[in-house]
């Protein structure tokens, strides 16, 4: 009997020693990887808008660049408000990153207040990640930056609001528009989009288009997902945000940049990319038909409106090998789903030109913003660096300025 009670001790003692010793194994590995994370993104801490510019924008392999720096750890780690009557999501106010803040208000950029300054002009700049500035460095190397930098004359100061929210559609920006923009009086409104409400599955882009009848006392609703305010509540969530684990896979270098690697260098899921062009006509009304709308309202506010078509990597531009890479990492070597999403986004490019040169509404194509340029711009199918913003700036202050001098 002792016999046995101490072969089970051992082996009791064996299992442990083996678990123990691969504790201490997996512990030294992970703390090895976090240093040498550390030091990588310590290499590439001389990331600034200036030095993006001059040293990334420059090499081939873009991307690559941009994830190694740790840039996009700060847009990974931004917090949303999941539930939203009518938005899907927004921002949680008063965040501060290296490469951005979020403002009072639940928007990028520096705070601003509802009434307009007198003797200012205001610009109000709508759509989703490429408007938000997905991936760009700073503040001032957003479309909206560019803008603010632009747009400075000798007789008319400009205020550049950016709106912008990753992941919203034409339905999105239709909501916000009847529900803060026009509280901030704007002079001009630039929307810009497509790729969202036009390269995201049809079944999505459908069920999007469905404001959801949520019951008014959506605060009450809310706090049951966002947190208890409770005595109980606050110590759970204390112990939670305390706990080694959660502090490991909020504050770890390795962890971050880990997650960060397995989003934008994994192949994208085919569904998203696979276009089907008998949906084109839906999709392409439902995406002009609301732009219309948020035109002809601003017009009727005596907000002049700018309507931007963005560009994405597959049409205009001549692209870099690492950029060729990327569009056919999305696609999988299925080149007729590729020909089918430029097919529907030249479709769309022309309904919208129809519809904005009736309505006598300024509109922008972008496609072909980027033709001539021989350095890599897009880091992914639709988003781009420091240097593609300024460009998309640049062009929407040529217009205007065109139209200014018309009037």
């Amino acid at each position: 009997m002792n016999n046995r009670t101490d072969d089970i001790l051992n082996k009791t003692s064996l299992v442990i020693g083996r678990i123990g010793l691969f504790i201490i194994i997996a512990a030294l590995m992970f703390f090895v990887l976090e240093g040498v994370t550390r030091l990588i993104q310590l290499t590439y801490s001389r990331f600034s808008p200036a030095k993006i510019n001059r040293e990334f924008v420059d090499t081939d392999d873009l991307r690559s660049q941009l994830i190694a720096s740790g840039l996009f750890d700060d847009y990974d780690s931004v917090k949303y408000k999941m539930l939203h009557p009518f938005l899907r999501h927004t921002y949680y106010p008063n965040q501060n990153y290296k490469s951005f803040t979020i403002n009072k208000w639940g928007y990028r950029g520096v705070d601003f207040e509802l009434k307009k300054k007198d003797n200012v002009k205001r610009l109000v700049l709508l759509g989703g990640s490429v408007a938000f500035g997905y991936g760009a460095t700073s503040d001032e190397t957003t479309i909206c930056g560019y803008l603010k930098q632009m747009l400075r004359q000798e007789n008319t100061k400009y205020e550049v609001i950016n709106l912008a929210v990753q992941g919203y559609k034409s339905i999105h920006e239709l909501f916000l528009f009847e529900t803060f923009v026009l509280k901030l009086k704007p002079d001009i409104l630039v929307i810009l989009d497509g790729y969202n409400d036009l390269c995201w599955p049809s079944d999505i882009v459908a069920k999007d288009r469905i404001v959801p009848d949520f019951p008014i006392y959506w605060d009450k609703i809310e706090s049951l997902f966002a947190g208890s305010t409770s005595f109980g509540g606050r110590l759970a969530t204390k112990v939670i945000s305390a706990s080694l684990v959660y502090n490991l896979m909020e504050k770890s270098a390795f962890i971050r940049f880990l997650k960060t690697c397995l989003l934008f260098r994994s192949d994208a899921p085919s569904i998203i990319y696979k276009i089907n062009n008998s949906d084109d006509k839906p999709i392409i009304d439902a995406w002009v038909g609301n732009i219309n709308n948020i035109a002809l309202l601003s017009k009727t506010y005596a907000i002049k409106p700018v309507v931007f078509m963005q560009p994405i990597a597959l049409d205009g531009k001549k692209l870099t090998h690492s950029e060729k890479t990327i569009v056919s990492k999305y696609f999988k070597g299925e080149e007729q789903y590729k020909t089918a999403m430029v097919k529907r986004y030249n479709i769309a490019a022309d309904s919208m030109r129809k519809t904005f040169d009736k309505a006598g509404v300024l509109f922008i194509d972008g496609r072909d913003v980027f033709n001539g340029e021989e350095r890599s711009i897009y880091f992914d199918i639709a988003h781009f660096s420091d240097l593609g913003n300024k460009l998309i700036a640049r062009k929407i202050c040529e217009h205007i300025d065109i139209e200014n001098a018309r009037q």
